[in-house]
C-alpha cells in the first residue's frame, strides 16, 4: 500500500491486486489468515 489506511473498501479493492502479484500457477495453496502488526490510534490534524 503506498500509504496506511483504515479504509474498508480501498483494502478490499486491493487484495485481489495483491494476489495476483504473488499468485504462481502449479503450487498448492491452502486457507490462511491475516496478522496486523503496528496498529495504532488514527492521527488527527
Amino acid at each position: 500500500m503506498p500509504e496506511a489506511t483504515s479504509d474498508t473498501l480501498v483494502l478490499i479493492k486491493a487484495a485481489p491486486v495483491g494476489v495476483r502479484r504473488i499468485w504462481k500457477t502449479g503450487y498448492r495453496y491452502s486457507k490462511s489468515g491475516v496478522i496486523t502488526v503496528d496498529l495504532g490510534p488514527l492521527a488527527t490534524s
